[in-house]
């Protein structure tokens, strides 16, 4: 409705409107996609939401953003039977589609929805602990290759933020010790951006097992988006 009337509307109008819905469903309901940052997370959720089925999430777990889940720290690590009862609490908040924001609803065009797609840049390294701790939920796992990733953001100008990895002791005992000097060593943006996606992809691979997520893969989508689009669909038990 609302991108009927593009010109019309001023750009913070049409963002508040779309924050201006009911949500009905609950955590049975929720789509999660994941992947690393500049991993075409966002476009493989718009893909997913062909036809506007699901009220569309935007990171919702960004600490930076969102008060709610400002126990989701950027790089934070969770063991897979790690209760902790504040995370598991914050998650079910924005599982149920109880959380709302401008940021988080800016792609939503529903006004009524009982079923949310989730697009998330900030949970690969707890995504085995949402698995386990929430195991209705449907998983996606967006991969692209770690040179592109790792260009996208240094055009960017991102930050390629390694040290909150190297500040968790569960994290470097459970995955990272003998990795922790190759960390370290890289040299320059490109390099240090590289070993953050290796981080972000290695933990959750030794983690999960074959069927917990549905990988996939950027440059599959690309060359191969129908195909690609009906796996996914048929993971997440809809029609395509």
């Amino acid at each position: 409705m609302l991108d009927g009337v593009r010109g019309a509307i001023p750009k913070p109008v049409k963002r508040f409107l779309r924050a201006q819905f009911v949500d009905a469903g609950g955590v049975d309901k929720a789509v999660f996609v994941a992947g690393s940052h500049r991993s075409g997370t966002t476009w493989a959720a718009s893909a997913l939401n062909f036809d506007g089925r699901y009220r569309q999430m935007y990171e919702p777990f960004n600490a930076e953003r969102i008060p709610s889940s400002a126990c989701f720290t950027y790089g934070l690590y969770l063991r897979p039977e790690d209760p902790s009862p504040v995370h598991a609490a914050a998650a079910e908040k924005v599982l149920a589609g109880r959380v709302r924001n401008v940021t988080v609803d800016q792609h939503n065009k529903r006004f009524f929805a009982t079923r949310r797609i989730i697009k998330e840049t900030h949970a690969n390294l707890w995504i085995a602990w949402l698995h386990r701790r929430f195991p209705s939920v449907r998983i996606v796992m967006v991969v692209r290759h770690p040179f592109a990733t790792a260009q996208s953001r240094r055009v960017k100008g991102w930050p390629t933020r390694l040290e909150p990895f190297l500040n968790q002791q569960a994290l470097i005992d459970d995955h990272l010790g003998p990795l922790v000097d190759v960390i370290r060593g890289a040299r320059g943006e490109f390099e240090q951006h590289v070993a953050n996606w290796c981080v972000q992809h290695y933990v959750p691979f030794r983690q999960l097992r074959q069927g917990d997520v549905h990988v996939l893969f950027y440059e599959d989508l690309c060359l191969h988006a129908d195909r690609e689009l009906q796996d996914a669909c048929r993971f997440l038990g809809r029609s395509y």
